[in-house]
């Protein structure tokens, strides 16, 4: 052994490594601590708000490519989103190598230091889906909806056309038909009466009872300016309705029993869904090609001027500021950022799809995805 490999100028050189290693350490030990930190709770806020977002978005995916699929006489799929599971997984890593030379062409006392740091972060989220299906939620969306739930939308200020137009066929035998055939013009009337009952909060979803079992519709008697007044007695003519009371059983059917009830028939989910696609535009060639029917054109008296209460944007490439856009047959089906009538429209069929579900959901496998990218 070479003695002059411990003679003093080879102690700076032990104490240069040492240091090394020593800030290697500090170093090494922030990163371990750094990866023993707590992530939850950290990544609560941003996480829940961007799954949040991605649902939503996904959830008015689903509705509009089903309403394109109807359009074209296809069977609608609904895919439950049951459980978002988001893994974490962080990691780190050090080691440090040093070696001192005391031989060979340098000088002695030569050293080199090898540290080695890593560390590494990911995100494993594991989403699960279950299709919607079974006897349970196919009856759900042959069944028509309640009256209760339709005059209780139109007590929360939601427009009357929407639900009235869209959901509701006839009230006490009144609907957009004439019976001698044509469009109803006590129809309209009945539609300007209880939107204008609307705006003066003058009616109501109660309950008839102590029972609570059935529902009633309350207009209110007082505090009344004349066109609001003059309205609801429009309501109770067109509707056949005794004048003397002001509240009356709201029942589904056609037909009334008597003149203290109010029978509404309604559309079931899938009705809804299907009249909602029958007015919306798709390619012209698919037409020609008897690939779907013609587009079902309204009076121009009807709500929404005889417009298709979902206004659709046709196009060979994905438009870039839509609120939301499916793809189907090589054509995007997009709705525009700007339509609010039919993001209003889109809206309440997402609404009233959740009032109809019959919560079952065994009919078929639940599919498991790992979402890691």
């Amino acid at each position: 052994m070479n003695p002059s490999a411990f003679s003093p100028k080879a102690v700076p050189s032990f104490l240069q490594v040492g240091r090394k290693i020593l800030r290697f350490f500090v170093l090494a030990a922030s990163l371990l601590l750094a990866a023993c930190t707590p992530i939850g709770a950290h990544r609560l806020p941003a996480d829940r708000f961007d799954y949040n977002a991605a649902i939503a978005s996904s959830t008015n995916e689903q509705m509009l490519l089903n309403l394109v699929r109807l359009r074209y006489n296809e069977t609608p799929v609904f895919l439950d989103l049951n459980t978002v599971i988001a893994q974490y997984q962080v990691e780190a890593r050090a080691q440090v190598g040093a070696e001192i030379g005391f031989s060979g062409t340098g000088p002695p006392g030569d050293s080199i230091v090898n540290p080695e740091v890593g560390a590494g972060w990911s995100e494993r989220p594991t989403i699960t889906y279950a299709p919607r299906t079974g006897p349970k939620f196919i009856r759900s969306l042959l069944t028509p909806l309640s009256p209760a739930a339709v005059f209780q939308l139109v007590q929360s200020d939601w427009p009357v056309d929407d639900i009235v137009w869209g959901v509701v066929k006839s009230i006490n035998g009144v609907g957009p038909r004439a019976p001698a055939g044509g469009w109803n013009p006590d129809y309209s009337r009945m539609l300007e009466a209880l939107s204008r009952v609307q705006r003066a909060r003058a009616l109501g979803v109660g309950f008839e009872g102590e029972a609570r079992k059935a529902f009633t519709l309350r207009f209110r008697q007082t505090g009344l300016d004349e066109k609001t007044a003059a309205a609801i007695a429009t309501l109770k003519r067109i509707w056949g309705l005794n004048p003397k009371i002001s509240e009356y059983r709201l029942v589904p059917g056609v037909v009334p029993r008597n003149a203290d009830e109010i029978a509404v028939l309604t559309s079931s989910m899938l009705d809804l869904m299907r009249g909602t696609a029958a007015l919306m535009e798709v390619p012209p060639q698919h037409v020609k090609e008897k690939r779907t029917a013609q587009t079902f054109k309204l009076p121009p008296n009807a709500p929404y001027g005889g417009r298709a209460s979902i206004s659709l944007h046709l196009a060979r490439e994905r438009p870039r500021d839509a609120f939301v856009a499916v793809q189907k047959d090589g054509w995007w089906y997009s709705i525009a950022m700007n339509d609010l009538r039919s993001k209003r429209v889109l809206m309440l069929l997402n609404v009233l799809f959740q009032l109809s579900d019959g919560g079952e959901h065994t009919g078929g496998p639940i599919v498991t995805v790992p979402a890691s990218g």
